[in-house]
């Protein structure tokens, strides 16, 4: 072995060494020598560029959309509210005025049907009924009277009335009324089957019955 101290070579066993007497045992191993080692520089992984070339061209997809539907809107006319308003109210307007029709037409209609006599009576059979009274075919033994108007008139499925008024002429001189007057006559029947019920004056009595 070789001295640590001196660097001598010694035979092996000797407890100190030959040459500088130092004793092998008091010597303590030396720590390994301490190596500085370079640091291996970090290589930075290569960055992909491919995320910002999609962020890239959707942007570039988008604008195109964007100018193309920028141009049509541009180029298709604005809307005119005051002209949709306008419809509008001239709808609504049309169908109140075809509601008020029907209703108007609905109500002559029924006008019209109650202004209607019933089955099997005209102006001309409840005159000529009337006028077979004795107290119009012969009031007074010089006299006779005549239906001159049919008035307003009630109906039902039996009943009947209407109003009159009467002239009474000279048997032997029809052109000059002698006495006017108001009556109501009232019928009776059913399925077109009408009789003369009775005749009363405007003062209450009865005239014929």
């Amino acid at each position: 072995m070789d001295c640590p101290k001196c660097g001598v070579t010694q035979p092996d066993g000797r407890p100190e060494c030959q040459s500088c007497g130092i004793l092998f045992s008091k010597l303590q191993p030396r720590a390994p020598r301490l190596t500085r080692e370079t640091p291996t520089p970090i290589t930075p992984e290569p960055q992909s560029h491919t995320p910002m070339i999609l962020i890239m061209a959707a942007l570039a997809i988008f604008g195109m959309f964007w100018m193309a539907h920028r141009n049509k809107t541009r180029n298709e006319p604005a809307l005119d509210l005051d002209a949709i308003n306008h419809e509008q109210l001239k709808t609504r307007r049309a169908m109140l005025e075809k509601r008020e029709a029907e209703e108007r037409n609905q109500r002559l209609a029924q006008v019209a049907e109650a202004r209607t006599m019933p089955p099997g009576l005209t102006k001309e059979t409840v005159t000529a009924a009337i006028e077979r009274c004795p107290a119009f075919r012969n009031p007074t033994a010089m006299t006779l009277r005549r239906v001159s108007r049919l008035g307003d008139f009630s109906k039902s499925d039996t009943a009947f009335t209407v109003s009159i008024t009467w002239e009474q002429f000279a048997t032997d001189n029809e052109s000059r009324a002698l006495a006017t007057g108001d009556a109501v006559a009232s019928f009776e029947g059913s399925n077109g089957n009408w009789q003369l019920k009775i005749v009363r004056d405007s003062a209450g009595g009865t005239l014929c019955e």
